[in-house]
């Protein structure tokens, strides 16, 4: 994960975890995987118990979040 960038002020971040019912105090890390090819980002939330979820977002969405804060 990137130094300085927190999941919590991050709403697509959050969509994808209320979506699959992960509570944030039940995450162990969470892994960003840029994909250059197809301009995007595999996230991967691995929880405490050993579960984990993963999801693909477009880089141009990340990208244009970062700039706003």
């Amino acid at each position: 994960m990137t130094y300085g960038f927190c999941p919590e002020d991050w709403p697509l971040f959050h969509r994808q975890i209320e979506k699959r019912r992960i509570e944030v105090g039940d995450i162990e890390r969470v892994e960003m995987r840029p994909d250059s090819i197809h301009s995007s980002v595999t996230i991967t939330v691995i929880l405490r118990s050993g579960r984990a979820e993963s999801w693909t977002q477009d880089q141009v969405k990340i990208d244009a979040l970062q700039r706003d804060h």
